[in-house]
């Protein structure tokens, strides 16, 4: 007998339902291979056995899934609809971004300016959106206006002033899916509520009542909502390049700086008498 499929709320209708298992990305979006997956708790039990860095994921504890990466998120309804709407436009737009990864390959650019023709901008970031519903549960709990944007593929009215989204481009180290974390920067006066998805070849970060002071990550692309669904359009970027070394949303730091700043911090433990 097969797996039973577990019930709940789903997290784009809010209905009680049977969920189905939702890949996050689509699995066809290179996301249906064997994957290891490591919890932030994983992470936290390698830290304090000071065992590996957060980027040696063979040294961490963690589980394996034989389906890619995702969860029982939604139900069978709205899997079927999101990605029947918007799956093959966003799996055309990934891509075309994986073939110019390919292509800068072994080069040492931070950044490209690419140009991507024949898009359908709306349906890419109805997708985007859904995966960071799918992650976060409490998304469209409270916002009937965001769960319209999902479930109407022609509903253009997402809160551009609420919820603002960003992308780059993934070169290597740590694939992550992190749900809302609020970020402190010291002398900062405010948290900064932030999510980050990312899987070779693209990253995408959402920020959730961004503060007129903070400098975000990435470029954004969340004038993606103002094309109708129909729209095709010659989409221009220009896009960061960045590597993740750790599983903590924005943090886009080298090895070598992560290791000097470990370094730091044990050295001020061990000047302070702090046993961790």
């Amino acid at each position: 007998m097969g797996k039973k499929k577990p019930r709940g709320v789903c997290r784009i209708c809010g209905e009680y339902k049977k969920l189905s298992f939702e890949h996050v990305p689509p699995g066809a979006t290179y996301n249906k291979q064997t994957v290891q997956l490591v919890s932030v708790r994983d992470y936290l039990e390698a830290e304090k056995r000071k065992d590996a860095m957060p980027w040696e994921l063979g040294k961490i504890k963690g589980k394996i899934s034989q389906r890619g990466r995702g969860d029982y998120y939604i139900c069978e309804k709205c899997n079927n609809d999101t990605g029947s709407w918007y799956g093959a436009h966003y799996k055309k737009f990934v891509n075309v971004l994986m073939y110019i990864m390919h292509q800068e390959a072994g080069k040492e650019y931070k950044s490209v300016t690419l140009e991507v023709r024949e898009m359908r901008p709306l349906p890419i970031i109805k997708q985007v959106m859904t995966m960071f519903c799918d992650i976060n549960g409490n998304l469209t709990r409270n916002d009937s206006a965001l769960r319209s944007f999902i479930m109407d593929k022609e509903d253009q009215g997402l809160d551009t002033n609420k919820y603002r989204i960003f992308m780059y481009l993934l070169k290597g180290g740590i694939e992550k899916t992190a749900p809302l974390s609020a970020l402190i920067h010291l002398g900062e006066s405010e948290p900064v509520m932030v999510s980050e998805i990312a899987a070779i070849p693209v990253g995408f970060i959402l920020y959730v009542d961004l503060p007129a002071d903070y400098t975000p990550q990435g470029t954004e692309i969340t004038n993606f909502v103002h094309c109708e669904y129909d729209d095709i359009a010659t989409i221009t970027l220009a896009l960061n390049i960045y590597e993740n070394n750790t599983w903590l949303p924005t943090d886009f730091r080298s090895k070598e700086e992560i290791k000097a700043t470990i370094e730091k911090s044990r050295k001020w433990e061990e000047e302070h008498g702090i046993r961790c």
